[in-house]
């Protein structure tokens, strides 16, 4: 049986897909070199319209390299190398078979969003002019981010915009758009310079060259047609540069006696090593030493707020009674509350012989009682849960986890600093999905408390790209954030999206043991500032970017089919 020549990319192509994969994975923590997010989706879409002119097809191997089947293999081979790059820290997991295959498998999967992007440009958006061009690919994008985030319970995690997190006066657009409107801006300014770019480039080189004089050839740049779409979008990102530091600079303004008051949090961060989470004759012994470190970094000093990280208690909360009456003692001891995880096991109400394990976050106020409990509602899957466990039983083999949690029913508020200003918690992955932090952030909420647990990546960039995701969910809602990890990046976001306070140990490591008091200025907490556009009114940005979308695409085939008639 022989191969079809035609299912192959020239070698040429196919590097260059993969190179502009590596250059949009670096955009990314880490190294996080910001700017090459700029430059990434153009260059895609420079390959897909202008590639044949600088890759030629192997002589008898690809007559037919220029064809739609052919875009979608380029932009999966840059999306696949993007992916292998960016979630290379799955391959840290404490279970070598599954990693490696959870990478290859997942980064395969996400790749064909990119691939069908790449899809539909070649499809659809070769024959429009630039800045319809650009407006489509934009659109586009957003749509398939949106899809991404929510198809088989979602994949969120590094969306195009989350690589400008450090841009802080920029980010501040999420809080109208959330992140959707910075990938939207990235992408249509990244196509508008550099196809303009070779058109123009082109043109002086063509015997039809460009009328002007020498000057206005190599000065006069954005007076050509050439760049009239990229002056557009240059200055829409000036204008918001602009408005993104006034923006922080109001946000930034408190009265002077909430400017001198703060919050004092005390966080611990365990530094407990996965494999000992699954060792049942460690968890007494764990438990103690999380008791110890917390009184060590405490010792003396009053707080408002103790906080543990997800995956630091052992066993049942509400079911083991020594754990229980420990834990109450040190609220007692503190004469403050405390929040943290615990599993939970609930009866089946349509089958009393079945059970529901929960992943649960709980609150003890500072009379040593459990008052609140939130129950994760976005589970990991093949971390806390086996997709068609019941059916296909072989599954539990690639994943360390023995059994599936359950879903909870509703996000919950707990009563800290008070019943008219609650806070909100997550439980880890949850944090990074825009739609499912702001149903936490409805009402009066006040802040937000994030319960991570990322040991399974060890010290890698995992734990970076997460806080960079959580960045968002900050400015998305005009919320501060509480961030307390098993092993890292334990701080606080302010509501413009700043990190706070990072929690080094003693050898300067992130990823360490220990713990400690964070201030939080009242201000932050209490503010009467109004609601942000997207905690009021969601996702509509991404709504308008998805209709622009399914109109053209539409229309394209309207009129493909008024040409067929």
């Amino acid at each position: 049986m022989k191969l079809n020549p035609a299912i192959f990319i020239p070698s040429g192509l196919a590097l260059a897909a993969i190179v502009v994969g590596i250059i949009l994975g670096l955009a990314f923590p880490s190294p996080g070199i910001a700017s090459l997010g700029w430059i990434a989706p153009g260059l895609l879409a420079f390959l897909l319209i202008h590639g044949d002119n600088f890759f030629k097809p192997v002589p008898g191997l690809n007559s037919n390299h220029n064809s739609p089947i052919c875009a979608f293999k380029l932009g999966w081979l840059a999306g696949f190398s993007f992916w292998l790059l960016t979630l290379r820290w799955l391959l840290l997991m404490p279970f070598p078979s599954g990693a490696i295959m959870g990478w290859l498998s997942l980064s395969a999967y996400l790749a064909c969003y990119m691939g069908l992007w790449s899809w539909l440009l070649h499809k659809m958006g070769r024959k429009m002019q630039l800045f319809r061009f650009s407006l489509f690919a934009a659109s586009a994008w957003v749509t398939l981010e949106w899809v991404r985030g929510w198809l088989f319970s979602g994949f969120a995690w590094n969306m195009l915009g989350v690589s400008q997190h450090d841009n802080i006066p920029l980010a501040q657009l999420a809080s109208w758009t959330s992140v959707y409107g910075i990938s939207f801006l990235m992408v249509a300014f990244s196509i508008s310079w550099i196809i303009g770019g070779y058109d123009w480039i082109s043109a002086l080189k063509s015997n039809h060259a460009l009328k002007e004089d020498m000057r206005e050839r190599f000065m006069g740049v954005f007076s050509t047609r050439y760049f009239k779409e990229g002056a557009f979008w240059l200055l829409i990102l000036c204008l918001l540069i602009g408005w993104g530091s006034h923006t922080i600079s109001k946000k930034s303004q408190r009265p002077t006696h909430q400017a001198q008051m703060t919050f004092s949090i005390a966080l611990v961060q365990p530094g407990i090593p996965q494999t000992l989470l699954w060792d049942p004759q460690e968890n007494e012994n764990r438990f103690f030493e999380l008791l110890q470190t917390t009184r060590d970094m405490i010792g003396t000093n009053h707080i408002d707020l103790l906080v543990w990280p997800e995956a630091a208690l052992p066993g049942y909360i509400r079911y083991d009674s020594e754990i229980s009456n420990l834990v109450s003692k040190m609220a007692i001891d503190l004469r403050c509350p405390i929040i943290f995880c615990s599993d939970d096991v609930e009866p089946d109400p349509k089958n009393s012989e079945k059970k529901h394990f929960l992943n649960c976050a709980f609150m003890m106020d500072d009379q040593g009682n459990l008052i609140e409990r939130y129950a994760k509602r976005h589970l990991v899957i093949f971390g806390e849960y086996v997709p068609l466990y019941e059916y296909l039983p072989f599954l539990k083999y690639f994943t360390p986890i023995t059994g599936n949690y359950s879903t909870g029913k509703e996000a919950k508020t707990f009563p800290w600093p008070n019943k008219h200003n609650p806070i909100s918690p997550l439980i880890c992955f949850e944090d990074v999905f825009p739609e499912e932090v702001r149903k936490h952030a409805s009402g009066t909420v006040s802040a937000l408390v994030y319960l991570v647990n990322a040991g399974w990546f060890k010290q890698s960039s995992a734990h970076w790209q997460h806080l960079a995701n959580a960045q968002f969910r900050s400015i998305e809602n005009a919320l501060p954030a509480i961030r307390c990890t098993q092993n890292g990046i334990t701080c606080w976001i302010d509501r413009s999206g700043r990190v706070h306070e990072i929690f080094y140990d003693q050898s300067g490591n992130p990823y360490g043991k220990g713990g400690q008091i964070i201030k939080i200025p009242v201000g932050e907490v209490f503010s009467d500032a109004p609601q942000s556009f997207y905690r009021r009114a969601g996702n509509i940005f991404a709504w308008c970017c998805i209709v622009w979308f399914l109109r053209e695409v539409v229309f394209s085939f309207l009129r493909r089919g008024k040409k067929q008639s």
